[in-house]
């Protein structure tokens, strides 16, 4: 396995972490930081993650893009 093919299975790894985590809080668990709204911590994080896997697949697209 190359560079290229390495740091591509690397960002497939943190996407299956994150699409885990959106999961997680579809099925019901919550981020509870005491003193802070948990409701809004949530869908935060769900969020965020969102994003982040939007911006994974772009760059496993380029690796896979590159490596071909």
């Amino acid at each position: 396995m190359d560079v290229t093919e390495s740091l591509e299975a690397d960002w497939i790894q943190i996407r299956a972490i994150l699409k885990a985590q959106v999961k997680r809080f579809e099925e019901g668990q919550k981020v509870v930081i005491p003193g802070l709204d948990t409701e809004t911590l949530t869908a935060e994080a769900k969020g965020h993650a969102h994003r982040w896997i939007a911006e994974c697949e772009k760059i496993i697209l380029t690796y896979a893009t590159k490596n071909r």
